[in-house]
């Protein structure tokens, strides 16, 4: 706060000052249940001699005397006209050291209270007894979660896709026909096989009969037995590359993305679709060798997924690896 020279704000007589400086004595040394800082108390009392040195006018001493001449000569002066010499900073300084005062009596006053607040009433404490309690072991640690089974639908034969049997995503049944591929080759193959074979089978009925009536050797009845069991593996040969031309859902599941059309020619390098039997769902992951010892088939497991952050999925040890990865020293 500052005034300008000519300013006829009056300033504190010397009795306020020192009535001021008996007050901030009284409340470092007496209202305060501890002392304050050395540092804080010798910032106060220094505050208390800068007001009485700035209040005292320009070339006089602080002494009683001087004092009062001092004032009587700018008493003089103002009568004169001539401007009164304060210090610009004197009232702030004053109005500074006077709220100092105040904010110190609150804190001592809060001190006082609040240590016989703190005397009468005492925390409270919980008294339990102590008792042996069994914490389990918990093991952390990121895995990947499959499908129980899983495969890729391939055909095993090269040829043109004349039927495609389901859709996407959908639930299918194990055995259920999911791709046919053009046949017509097969199935010819599968007739001439059984024509062969039947002729076969009369050769060896009529042999067998004149074996009976020693008509033919037993040689030539062995030949007829052994012409009529290559016949009927090659009508099986036949009957297993027309099922090659039907493709089937080995087990049941969940069917993935078609990647193929009809008409397609395929081979046995195309993925037709994926098959995944969600039913039950496996989890990988691998814990560090030194907790090996603690893991066991049947031991608990609760995993969660970042995809459904609220669900819980319950689970336990099925089987174990029985290797060491070497560089991570995990298994």
């Amino acid at each position: 706060m500052n005034f300008p020279l000519s300013s006829s704000v009056d300033i504190p007589d010397r009795d306020l000052i020192e009535r001021i400086d008996e007050d901030l004595r009284e409340i470092l040394e007496t209202h305060r249940p501890e002392p304050l800082p050395t540092a804080m108390q010798r910032e106060i009392r220094g505050d208390a001699g800068e007001i009485r040195k700035r209040l005292t006018p320009r070339g006089k001493r602080r002494t009683g005397q001087m004092w009062q001449d001092g004032a009587e000569s700018e008493r003089g002066d103002r009568r004169m006209g001539a401007p009164a010499i304060y210090h610009p900073c004197a009232f702030g300084t004053f109005w500074r050291l006077a709220m100092r005062a105040l904010w110190i009596a609150a804190l001592a006053a809060l001190s006082i209270s609040g240590s016989g607040l703190a005397a009468t009433d005492a925390p409270g404490v919980i008294v339990a007894e102590a008792e042996e309690r069994v914490f389990p072991l918990t093991i952390e640690a990121l895995g990947t979660a499959r499908a129980n089974e899983s495969v890729e639908i391939r055909p095993l034969v090269s040829q043109r896709i004349v039927a495609i049997r389901f859709e996407d995503g959908e639930r299918i049944e194990a055995g259920r026909v999911l791709v046919e591929l053009q046949n017509a080759e097969a199935r010819a193959d599968v007739a001439s096989a059984k024509a062969t074979l039947s002729e076969s089978e009369n050769h060896l009925r009529r042999a067998q009969q004149l074996f009976k009536t020693k008509a033919v050797s037993e040689s030539e009845l062995d030949q007829r037995l052994t012409r009529r069991d290559a016949d009927r593996a090659v009508l099986d040969a036949a009957r297993s590359r027309l099922a090659d031309t039907t493709v089937r859902a080995p087990f049941a599941g969940l069917a993935g993305l078609r990647n193929v059309s009809l008409g397609s020619y395929v081979t046995p390098d195309t993925v037709i679709t994926t098959l995944d039997d969600t039913e039950t769902i496996k989890l990988d992951f691998s814990v560090p060798e030194t907790l090996l010892s603690r893991i066991e088939p049947g031991v608990p497991v609760i995993a969660r997924s970042a995809a459904w952050p609220d669900a819980v999925f319950e689970g336990h040890i099925t089987s174990m690896d029985s290797r060491v990865d070497p560089v991570s020293r995990s298994r």
